[in-house]
């Protein structure tokens, strides 16, 4: 007869002269215990699962031999280890820490993985599953062969019979990331043990397959981690003939009818109003997910207006908003100010009385002056008089001299401007002669800016573009790397010019501290545009807000102060109604946007080939990253890089345009936004004040849902092309 079989290895404690001690490991076991024994889950027996926890090498290996020797071919076996796992520098092979394991010599009481493996090929089992939640679990790699079949099914039907064959190994981590744990759980096992016991793995099934536990724990796993700038990747490898089923799901859900939403879509306005109807009674059940859902796919067609009917749009209005709950918001709002107004008045009271009884005591203290007192004042009326005469005679005199520097100021201006005169002449023999074809500029006025002080000098020469203002050495020169616009507008970005060209993005295999997602490298070609010089400050936030954008969006500065510092807790919702602010403002058709995540890593290096744009490796002194602030700092505090860009490495990550999709396979080659495929997440890129050196490279990235907002997230933005931003 078959049955389930799970040995689950747990090493926490490993003496003084072992790694350091682990608190999850022997509560995320006695979890995964209970789990697998839950009669509506898995249903192994008790006697069938088996402990090892903080055990020696010894016995662990026995507990590995009962598990996998004299084992029917429909067994199902299941391995669990959590504890310290490394990776042997010598041969590259993964091993597991025991009690017993040594820090100096971390292999000596270690289990090795090529044992594991050497016991899954030989063993009869057909049906074999290893769990690792340890550090470079990932370097375990393939499982053994297949094994031949041999006798015929045996398995009994009880609360859940596995189905399949397959050898398969899902890993918390790769082979160069760590594991994490948090409160006394590990991030990797806390997901698992949901995953089983919610049935959110696989939700419409009443099964559980090895591979929709590995797409479950891939996409939660690495949600959380990314948030906490610590990257896990869980891995799969497999060896199956048919999916391998591993658990039941306890709590499986009825799935919202597809035709039903669809019928929304319709155009068959019939259709779609009874697909309203029958959503609004779903919406209104009691099943736990489905009103949900019927509320989900409710808003998302009411957010498409183009293609709304009224009547449509209404019903669901009337679902979304039902009668009476706007009245009931402004009766309890209208109780909340009357409750306020009495507690101000009950405080107006209070200091009136106060400032009473102090008028009282003033009042008599007034009345107990002495003669002497008023002589005194009287006194002092007549200094005041002596000193107001003083201040008219030096008035008149000061009059007398500005007069004579105006005169000088009028007579030094007309020599100035004849000088202007010749500089727009030979400005307008450059054009005659060059035309705009040359500079990809239309024609712009020159204006001489004077400073008003003792010597009355010449400052400096600009280029007046619209409603900024472009520092020049050349008038005739087109512009270059580097070259700055500057705003003249309240809440408008200084722009930095960024050169059309050609590079290779993302990172290199052997790159320090690479992910997966930052590969494959490709050549991608890139327009000219101009890039925000920094990230969006506060007070370019404040400024679009106090002119009535930004959704009256008030940010959390986290008590670290606003002004220059990048604006923090900023959605990728946000970052997009700044942009419509700043398109608003101008006449050309929506000139600004979010870089593409080509664009930003293109500015990023600035021309260079190495982990950062300052070298392979980066200091404190160059960037505001590994936590050596503890928060964000004012924009430009550190040194730009070639093209005159701040704190394209860490500070706060910024948002792009595109979707986070998990690599470059397929990825846009001419510089554009990757949007189409699964938007769900948005990509974000140079790290922050929180993350460590190898999460704020040029080639990180990370991708989180449209709406998060959080003190490590920020923006920048980009104005399309070098004609539309310097005509503007």
């Amino acid at each position: 007869m078959a049955g389930k079989f799970a040995l689950l290895i747990g090493a926490s404690s490993f003496g003084p002269d072992g790694p350091a001690a682990l608190a999850a490991p022997e509560s995320d076991v006695m979890e995964l215990a209970a789990t697998l024994k839950d009669p509506k889950i898995a249903g192994f027996a008790a006697g069938d699962v088996k402990f090892a926890l903080n055990a020696g090498l010894e016995e662990t290996q026995g507990l590995i031999h009962w598990l996998y020797a004299g084992r029917h071919p429909d067994d199902f076996l299941w391995l669990y280890y959590t504890g310290h796992g490394f990776k042997d520098p010598r041969d590259g092979e993964l091993y597991l820490s025991l009690a017993g394991t040594k820090k100096a010599a971390l292999w000596t009481n270690s289990l090795a993985a090529p044992q594991i493996k050497r016991q899954l090929q030989f063993s009869a089992s057909r049906r074999k599953l290893v769990v690792l939640d340890c550090c470079h679990s990932g370097a375990i790699g393939p499982p053994g062969g297949m094994v031949k079949r041999g006798a015929e099914t045996a398995v009994e039907h009880d609360t859940f019979s596995p189905e399949g064959y397959g050898v398969v190994t899902l890993t918390s981590s790769t082979a160069a990331q760590t594991s994490i744990a948090l409160q006394s759980a590990s991030v990797y096992t806390r997901h698992l043990v949901e995953a089983l016991r919610s049935g959110k793995a696989a939700p419409e099934h009443e099964n559980l397959t090895a591979d929709q536990l590995h797409a479950y724990l891939s996409k939660s796993v690495r949600a959380e981690s990314g948030s906490l700038e610590w990257p896990m990747d869980p891995m799969m490898y497999s060896a199956v003939e048919t999916p391998l089923v591993i658990a039941r799901n306890p709590r499986p859900r009825p799935v919202l009818d597809k035709e039903l939403v669809e019928g929304l879509w319709s155009e068959d306005l019939d259709r779609a109003e009874l697909a309203v109807f029958r959503l609004g009674e779903i919406a209104r059940g009691s099943d736990p997910h489905l009103p949900a859902e019927a509320l989900e796919a409710l808003r998302k067609r009411r957010l498409e207006t183009r293609t709304l009917s009224y009547d449509v749009g209404k019903r669901i209005d009337a679902i979304l908003d039902p009668p009476g709950a706007a009245d009931k918001a402004l009766v309890q709002s209208t109780q909340e100010q009357i409750e306020t107004l009495k507690r101000q008045h009950e405080q107006v009271v209070r200091d009136l009385e106060e400032r009473h009884s102090a008028l009282q005591d003033d009042l008599a203290t007034a009345q107990s002056k002495t003669a002497a007192e008023a002589e005194s004042a009287a006194r002092a009326r007549d200094e005041r008089d002596r000193l107001s005469r003083q201040l008219a005679e030096l008035q008149s005199k000061l009059s007398q001299e500005i007069e004579a520097v105006s005169y000088n100021l009028a007579s030094r201006n007309r020599s100035l401007m004849d000088k202007v005169r010749g500089l727009e002449e030979r400005l307008r023999i450059a054009q005659r002669s060059g035309g705009k074809a040359g500079q990809g500029h239309s024609t712009r006025r020159l204006v001489l800016i004077v400073s008003i002080s003792a010597g009355m000098t010449v400052t400096g020469l600009f280029l007046m573009v619209g409603d900024w203002r472009w520092v020049i050495d050349n008038p005739e020169a087109p512009p270059k790397a580097g070259d700055v616009v500057e705003p003249a507008r309240e809440g408008f970005p200084t722009l930095v010019y960024i050169p059309a060209g050609t590079f290779i993005m993302g990172s290199p295999e052997d790159e320090e501290g690479r992910h997966n997602d930052e590969g494959p490298q490709r050549q991608v070609s890139v327009d000219a545009f101009f890039m925000a010089q920094t990230e969006t400050t506060f007070a370019q936030w404040e400024a679009c807000v106090a002119d009535g954008g930004c959704n009256d969006y008030q940010r959390d500065d986290e008590g670290w102060g606003g002004g220059q510092r990048p604006v923090i807790n900023v959605s990728w919702n946000d970052a997009q109604s700044y942009v419509d602010w700043l398109n608003s403002k101008v006449e050309d058709s929506n000139p600004f946007r979010l870089p593409s995540e080509a664009e930003w890593e293109y500015a990023a290096r600035a021309g260079t080939t190495t982990r950062f744009a300052f070298g392979n490796h980066l200091t404190e002194d160059q960037a505001n990253f590994g936590g050596n602030v503890g928060r964000t700092i004012e924009v430009g505090t550190y040194d730009p890089n070639a093209w005159g860009l701040y704190d394209m490495h860490g500070n706060v990550w910024e948002w792009v345009q595109d979707c986070r999709i998990a690599s470059y396979e397929g990825a846009p080659t001419d510089g554009s936004a990757w949007e189409s495929g699964n938007c769900n997440h948005l990509v974000l890129r140079g790290g922050s004040w929180r993350g460590n050196q190898d999460g704020v490279r040029a080639a990180v990235r990370r991708g989180l849902l449209p709406g998060y907002r959080l003190s490590i997230l920020g923006f920048r933005v980009v104005c399309s092309s070098p004609s539309t931003c310097s005509d503007l």
